[in-house]
């Protein structure tokens, strides 16, 4: 017998974004509404008030005991990413004072700071007459590693300079330092982040993914290898430099030599779409790389179900949504060792390479997609079921349940 609502627990979902037709922070937050409001909690829905009406459309379909608090962004502000972030910060302080108003936080048991809930900016809602707060999960306590020689553009090599300082310097940050110290709870995506916590006085660190494998993916069974082209593996993300597109090439021309009929699609856009086509003609693999461009998610989907292995070569990955994609349709991982894919990532079911300078990364990525190439069907079935075993597992309900055992041992 479900529990009734009066004895249902309550928790405040702070979501500067949310959608529940949309991917990013904006659907891992409504995810993490609509799942925790199936697992038992009466939940406060508190947002910016974007996209409110295909918001509380959607909460009567899928929820039974969820409110929606909207709490208007803030204008005159820069459009420039600081201004963004200027105002998410009088957001914070505008909807932490509507709620001591309206009197919401005598209301709830705890706070679920989950979206732009960023390591440098912190989260606003604690301190006195607060309910306890989990943040998170966060990243950001990551570093690109130098060495693994990532081709950028000047600008985005000032950024990645500017925010390994702001990363550094995150010790004098009073924002994260008072977040850290008094969140009841800080989940992170990784390892490295869970450091910087800690030594930023974080008492109690958890590991949990930010994002989960989305249902649509689990819906269907796994199309088996018999029915998928040989040879075939993918590239799945924007084309930006962190992401270094440019190294999954280098790999496929190692792969290539090797396996002549290796073909790798790339699906994604971005301010590296020049720097890659001139690689790829370079390296002469125009007849070894297909393009498409940014496609709909769907068209992603149906994608993967045509593909041997998706090789992921972010260089400061906090996780990876289109990792827990790819393991849900059954389709294994070729990725680096290091940080949220390689503390969640499961080793029965992914290929992960140690980090390490770019020749010897290229050669290690280059070995594993091989190896996965040239299974025979029914091997690579035995992979692809373990793929999709390790999905399963991490689901949005499991991270709900995740949650609730979380705030239950605190109270033992």
């Amino acid at each position: 017998m479900a529990e009734p609502t009066s004895q249902r627990r309550r928790v405040l979902i702070v979501a500067y974004e949310c959608s529940p037709a949309s991917g990013s922070e904006a659907g891992n937050a409504w995810n993490w509404a609509v799942h925790l409001d199936r697992a038992g909690w009466n939940v406060e829905l508190l947002t910016s008030g974007r996209s409110s009406g295909e918001i509380s459309a959607a909460l009567t379909k899928a929820t039974r005991s969820t409110s929606l608090h909207e709490v208007p962004r803030p204008g005159r502000t820069p459009r420039t990413q600081l201004g963004g972030y200027i105002r998410y910060l009088r957001w914070q302080r505008a909807a932490l004072e509507r709620c001591r108003e309206s009197g919401l936080l005598q209301q709830v048991d705890v706070i679920h700071h989950v979206t732009w809930s960023s390591l440098y900016w912190g989260s606003r809602f604690h301190g006195r007459g607060v309910p306890p707060l989990v943040f998170g999960p966060i990243g950001g306590g990551q570093v690109a590693s130098a060495i693994q020689g990532t081709p950028m553009s000047l600008r985005d090599r000032l950024a990645e300079r500017l925010r390994t300082a702001a990363i550094t310097s995150v010790r004098w940050n009073p924002l994260a330092r008072s977040t850290m110290r008094a969140a009841r709870e800080v989940l992170v995506t990784n390892h490295e982040t869970a450091a910087v916590a800690r030594s930023l006085g974080a008492s109690c660190v958890t590991l949990q993914l930010d994002t989960a494998c989305p249902p649509q993916t689990l819906a269907s069974p796994v199309v088996p290898a018999a029915q998928r082209t040989r040879f075939r593996c993918s590239w799945i993300g924007r084309l930006i430099g962190i992401k270094d597109p440019v190294l999954a090439v280098e790999v496929l021309a190692e792969v290539v030599a090797r396996v002549p009929g290796a073909h790798m699609d790339m699906l994604g856009d971005g301010a590296e779409m020049g720097r890659l086509c001139s690689t790829i003609t370079d390296l002469g693999l125009d007849g070894h790389v297909t393009v498409r461009g940014r496609v709909p998610w769907t068209e992603v989907l149906d994608h993967l179900d045509d593909t041997r292995l998706l090789l992921v070569t972010s260089l400061r990955e906090s996780s990876g949504a289109q990792a827990l994609e790819a393991l849900g349709r059954g389709v294994p991982v070729v990725t680096i060792d290091q940080f949220g894919l390689g503390a969640f990532l499961p080793r029965e079911s992914s290929s992960l390479v140690p980090p390490g300078r770019r020749r010897l990364l290229v050669n290690g990525l280059a070995e594993s997609v091989c190896q996965l190439l040239l299974l025979s069907d029914a091997e690579w079935d035995q992979l692809s079921a373990r793929s999709r075993e390790a999905a399963e597992s991490m689901n949005w309900a499991e991270a709900a349940r995740r949650f609730t055992a979380l705030v239950d041992s605190w109270e033992t």
